[in-house]
């Protein structure tokens, strides 16, 4: 009987010490994959930051572009318009000649 608790006994110390070599490789890999989130969350701000950023640069683009469409039409208003009096005023000046 003693023999036999003896290598129950055994047994669970063994089993023990497995369990406790198992634990401490896990924290282990549970403290480096910390470290990897850590370093992935920062690389997300940053991301996100330059996203942020670029969004903000192209509204400004489409901004300016959409003013610059606006006064392009208005230019070219003007241009026909000059052309027009233009003509006019020579029409006119042959109507006095």
């Amino acid at each position: 009987m003693r023999t036999e608790n003896s290598v129950i006994i055994s047994s669970i110390k063994s089993k023990i010490n497995e369990m406790s070599s198992l634990n401490k490789t896990l924290r282990a890999e549970v403290q480096a994959l910390e470290g990897v989130v850590k370093r992935l969350n920062n690389e997300l701000e940053v991301k996100t930051r330059e996203v942020s950023e670029l969004n903000q640069k192209l509204e400004n683009v489409d901004q300016n572009q959409g003013s610059k469409s606006q006064q392009r039409p208005a230019l070219d208003l003007t241009t026909k318009i000059d052309g027009m009096v233009k003509e006019i005023d020579r029409c006119i000046a042959l109507l006095n000649n």
